[in-house]
């Protein structure tokens, strides 16, 4: 009870910057998610982030989040999973590797070691900060490392919710081929969502597919890592855990039970499916603010502009691999 209590303060700031957001949204064109992780960030560099915030943030970030996510099942639908099914996994796999391998080319350039350019490459091509820390145990990578890829994704994450939307109307992309670039290309679950979410409910669906299809190959990946990085440790080794996160298999089931038409009741005078969705948008509002407070402007600028560079070189190259997957597919 006490964990929770601290926890409330930093939960409250996102909900209160996500009702700032949703008002400004209503009197601009702009996105609620957008306009949020653009609060978050400004709000945590230029005002700072007290540490009473820090643990409900977080929470907000890493919990709230899958929360939101597994409620976001609620609006899949398996028939148009299935029908496109081949090509998102076509494309996940085509991104990840993509990812990865660029990797020690990315080292041997910017004069960095295997393991900063890996995490580079994985934070990239799967799901951002996430995959990072989960793969970056498993490679024994310097804490130093850890932190700063992780300090790069995001704020590249960040960058791409703002412009993704704008490139796409840019390049006149339809519904489908939108989603489909966004869910294949931007780095975190958050940054997919939200970018996606910015254009519209089908986007948003489609880059849920992609980026749920991505963050599954992690497991496998790490696999990969382990041989790579660990060539006397087996890959059965104990000590290495790689499981599929629960959220995703929840999120297969809510999807599941939404396709067969069991969430379409009343409650209250109200569909429970639209209650649902309502409580997923929400909720992945509040995470994209926490997310946005995560940004720390400083600390990219004090690491220097070679790994920062190196970061934005995979991400533009993921980017143009998915845009021309998805241009020539679609």
């Amino acid at each position: 009870m006490s964990k929770f209590i601290e926890e409330i303060p930093g939960i409250l700031l996102c909900v209160f910057l996500a009702f700032i957001s949703k008002q400004i949204s209503s009197i601009t064109s702009i996105s609620s998610l957008t306009i949020g992780i653009v609060l978050g960030i400004m709000f945590s560099n230029l005002i700072g982030l007290h540490l009473i915030f820090y643990s409900g943030v977080r929470y907000t970030l890493k919990s709230l989040l899958k929360l939101g996510i597994i409620f976001l099942g609620a609006d899949l639908n398996f028939i148009a999973l299935y029908s496109n099914g081949i090509r998102i996994l076509l494309l996940a796999v085509i991104i990840v590797g993509t990812g990865v391998l660029l990797a020690p080319y990315v080292a041997k350039l910017f004069g960095f070691n295997d393991k900063l350019a890996m995490l580079l490459g994985v934070g990239s091509s799967i799901c951002g900060a996430s995959a990072i820390v989960a793969t970056a145990p498993v490679i024994e990578a310097d804490e130093n490392d850890t932190a700063l890829a992780v300090a790069i994704i995001s704020l590249l994450g960040a960058i791409g919710v703002i412009v993704f939307p704008l490139i796409g109307s840019l390049l006149n992309m339809s519904d489908i081929q939108y989603g489909f670039w966004s869910g294949g290309s931007l780095q975190g679950v958050a940054h997919a969502l939200a970018a996606a979410g910015a254009w519209n409910d089908l986007a948003l669906e489609m880059a849920t597919y992609v980026k749920m299809t991505r963050v599954v190959l992690l497991a496998p990946l790490t696999l990969f890592l382990i041989r790579w990085f660990n060539k006397t440790r087996s890959a059965t080794d104990d000590r290495v855990k790689v499981k599929i996160p629960l959220y995703i298999i929840l999120f297969i089931l809510v999807g599941i039970i939404s396709s067969i038409g069991l969430f379409n009741v009343q409650i209250i005078g109200q569909n429970l499916q639209g209650i649902i969705k309502s409580a997923s948008s929400e909720l992945i509002l509040w995470a994209m603010i926490a997310m946005g407070l995560g940004v720390d402007l400083k600390k990219i600028k004090n690491v220097g502009a070679k790994a920062l560079l190196a970061g934005s070189g995979v991400f533009l190259i993921v980017s143009l691999i998915a845009y021309v997957f998805v241009f020539f597919i679609f």
